[in-house]
């Protein structure tokens, strides 16, 4: 059975595979349990991020793979993408064309 994540964008197969294979492997060591609340949110921003990062390899024909210093940069991005959401939702922070301002400031 192929699990898919949730997602807006449609990614070529190839792409959805590797994505869906971080996911699943940051899902099995408990990254998204130990981080965020929203779990099924992170890993669809997860699973988009990653594609993401991997269109211009597959567009030029490259391997779709990361080095170890780009995943770690995705991975990154994405904790801090996902960190500002959930204190969005809280109120705690709004966002304005990707400028963060504190609530009640």
């Amino acid at each position: 059975m192929t699990e898919t994540i949730k997602s807006k964008t449609t990614f070529p197969k190839e792409i959805s595979r590797v994505s869906t294979n971080a996911v699943l492997s940051l899902e099995d060591q408990g990254y998204f349990n130990g981080q965020f609340e929203k779990v099924e949110e992170a890993k669809s921003l997860f699973y988009d991020r990653f594609s993401e990062s991997l269109l211009s390899k597959f567009i030029s024909g490259d391997d779709i793979e990361w080095e170890q210093e780009e995943f770690e940069k995705v991975l990154m991005l994405a904790s801090v993408e996902h960190a500002i959401y959930e204190l969005e939702c809280e109120g705690k922070v709004h966002r304005f064309d990707d400028v963060v301002v504190l609530a009640g400031e």
